[in-house]
């Protein structure tokens, strides 16, 4: 069986910074990465609320972005990294502050 452990934690603030032709809302994503794991989700929220009122442009979402490590179980005798997941509560997901839409 799979072992997982919880490597980092990002708060991703995401503000719309106009529209896409689509007229769809175009999105720019601020990254502040080391939030403790042990961190609810209330606070995150709401350290991200205070954090984003620091900037004009309008806030669309506030999202968790996990990254963990899979690896195997060490009752098989193997060790070995399998890879890692990341996983968000939000829509946008990545760890590298980009621009969504066309």
């Amino acid at each position: 069986m799979a072992q997982t452990t919880d490597l980092s934690r990002i708060l991703q603030l995401q503000f719309q910074v106009g529209t896409t032709s689509k007229g769809l809302p175009k999105v720019k994503n601020h990254n502040f990465p080391h939030v403790n794991p042990a961190v609810s989700d209330d606070d995150l929220l709401a350290a991200g609320e205070a954090i984003a009122a620091l900037f004009a442009d309008t806030l669309h979402q506030v999202a968790r972005v996990d990254q963990t490590l899979v690896t195997a179980s060490s009752s098989s005798g193997s060790t070995g990294t399998a890879g890692s997941t990341n996983s968000s509560n939000g829509s946008n997901t990545g760890t590298s502050s980009s621009t969504a839409g066309a």
